[in-house]
């Protein structure tokens, strides 16, 4: 399910094949325009799949300190990835 992406910066969300975008982009986070809220059941989804990454990295004795909207993203096919 989630994974990590070990990079010192991720700043473009293309980058390492990804495709999707940062939930933060892709939530509209800064965008004026209105888009259509996410259905609670993905909003679930992505939630899980970053419980899961957390949880990987810390049984890897891994600390993030930097978990926020631009640092989650998604993939083309809504896989959640952990980024820097």
């Amino acid at each position: 399910m989630g994974e990590v992406i070990r990079k010192k910066k991720l700043s473009d969300p293309r980058q390492g094949g990804l495709g999707g975008g940062s939930a933060a982009s892709r939530a509209g986070v800064g965008a004026e325009s209105m888009l259509p809220p996410f259905k609670e059941e993905q909003i679930l989804d992505w939630f899980i799949q970053l419980a899961l990454a957390m949880r990987y990295i810390h049984s890897k004795k891994i600390l993030h300190r930097d978990i926020k909207a631009c640092n989650v993203f998604l993939d083309a096919d809504n896989r959640v990835k952990l980024g820097q």
